[in-house]
């Protein structure tokens, strides 16, 4: 069985079943193994279609003349089962692009048959072309890679989800003992980054001996060659493509700047052109954005609801959709060297921290929207904003134990402000202007304050 959050969702998707079904996300964060782990769960005889195992198959024929009967009639006749007990997983859709706007006809014309499909960078394909998308007729669920209470799950560590859930819902301190071990695991989970493929070589080894990380490496650089092959593949001008990957190797240098704002400036050119340089890149960094290689985390410049209407739509900050996309710039950090007398990782982990919490709260947020504030007359910032339920949270993310907060100290005392530290300390519960979350558990407070009903 899985230990992925998506687990959840599938299966409340099918036993309500009313809708075909999309699961987005990014290259190698476990989407095809989840859902097939899922479905052999159900003892369902489903019917399995790898787009990128197919070539000039009957199949794509029938799907790119775009007739869902003669697709329907032509599966029952292949895989011997009749279509009132089908069940269909369309895996790698991003390469036949058009079995999307069939979908539609699932819902409307075969409403009994259960359709699952998944791909990455299909939302980028979908920009290249003029193909019809099913408003409506379909339910879009994104899946991001491992988070730490899903790598604590991996590595059969619930009881400390347990610990670290109960000190979240009483509000209270974890045992010290049990503080130190969740560091250190989580330095584990900062080095291995949340990619399946090395997350559970890491669980299936029990620990990071030098092998171990000498072999992670090599799953993370390996990593980043798919990424890159896949960029040169999808990303159809040679222009786009020098812009991405220009991008995304610039993208750890600007995020270990005091000022994690995005700025193209630092960009080098091999072009010169008078147009601004905004106006040349933004379509290249929206369609990052939407493949899900990158997350963008908008600008707000007053703290109050709703935090939309005070969008400042020149400033943003971009991070990497995993963390292992960071250190994997930085080889030479590993568990062991991850201490406060190391230069290295000293001038990294603020970025690197940041960029963590990011994914944890993309994870765990999906589709609502979070935000960082700057105001322009001021030099205060707040690392994270949202609102839930008429109340406003601001996140400030620090990498050490000693550290000042300044900037939430003008939000005090503001009736409808949680103010919360995350750090390396301890939880305490007991200020009365702010709370401290342990740096481990901030994706997980987060998520029990949207899911319980209760006030945490």
């Amino acid at each position: 069985m899985s230990n992925r959050f998506l687990q959840e969702k599938l299966e409340k998707w099918f036993s309500s079943y009313k809708k075909p079904l999309i699961i987005d996300g990014a290259r190698q964060v476990g989407k095809t193994t989840t859902i097939r782990n899922f479905l052999d769960s159900k003892n369902t005889n489903y019917i399995f279609i790898d787009f990128k195992q197919l070539h000039n198959n009957e199949i794509l024929k029938i799907i790119k003349n775009d007739n869902i009967d003669v697709l329907v009639n032509f599966i029952e006749a292949k895989y011997e089962i009749k279509k009132e007990n089908m069940i269909i997983f369309f895996d790698e859709i991003q390469e036949c692009i058009e079995i999307i706007s069939l979908l539609k006809y699932f819902n409307e014309i075969y409403p009994y048959i259960k359709v699952v499909a998944s791909g990455s960078l299909f939302s980028l394909e979908f920009s290249n072309n003029s193909i019809f998308y099913p408003v409506g007729k379909v339910n879009i669920i994104y899946m991001y890679p491992i988070t730490f209470i899903e790598f604590l799950k991996i590595i059969n560590r619930n009881d400390l989800i347990e610990k670290i859930s109960d000190c979240i819902i009483n509000k209270k301190e974890i045992p010290n003992n049990i503080h130190e071990e969740l560091l250190n695991l989580f330095n584990d989970y900062i080095y291995i980054g949340g990619m399946p493929e090395a997350v559970y070589y890491y669980a299936s080894n029990n620990g990071l001996s030098k092998k171990v990380i000498d072999d992670i490496k090599d799953i993370k650089n390996n990593l980043l060659e798919t990424y890159n092959r896949d960029i040169y593949y999808h990303f159809k001008s040679s222009d786009m493509k020098v812009k991405v990957i220009s991008i995304l190797d610039n993208l750890h240098i600007q995020l270990n700047n005091q000022n994690k704002r995005f700025m193209l400036s630092m960009i080098k050119e091999s072009e010169t052109s008078t147009k601004p340089r905004m106006s040349r890149y933004r379509n290249t960094i929206n369609k990052l954005i939407i493949s899900n290689i990158v997350n963008q985390l908008p600008c707000v410049y007053e703290i109050d609801l709703p935090l939309y209407n005070y969008l400042d739509e020149s400033s943003f900050k971009l991070f990497y959709n995993d963390i292992s996309f960071y250190t994997i710039r930085y080889p030479d950090i590993i568990p062991s060297k991850m201490v406060p007398t190391n230069q290295t990782w000293n001038s990294i982990k603020g970025g690197l921290y940041e960029n963590y919490v990011n994914s944890e709260l993309t994870c765990y947020f999906d589709t609502r929207k979070f935000y960082y504030y700057k105001n322009k007359s001021s030099t205060k910032e707040i690392d994270f904003v949202f609102d839930y339920d008429d109340k406003l949270y601001l996140i400030e993310v620090k990498s050490n134990i000693n550290n000042k907060y300044n900037s939430l100290k003008n939000f005090y005392c503001q009736h409808n402000k949680i103010l919360i530290k995350t750090d390396l300390n301890n939880f305490d519960f007991s200020k009365d202007h702010y709370i401290n979350i342990p740096i481990y558990a901030i994706g997980w407070y987060c998520n029990l304050v949207i899911n319980r009903s209760d006030n945490i």
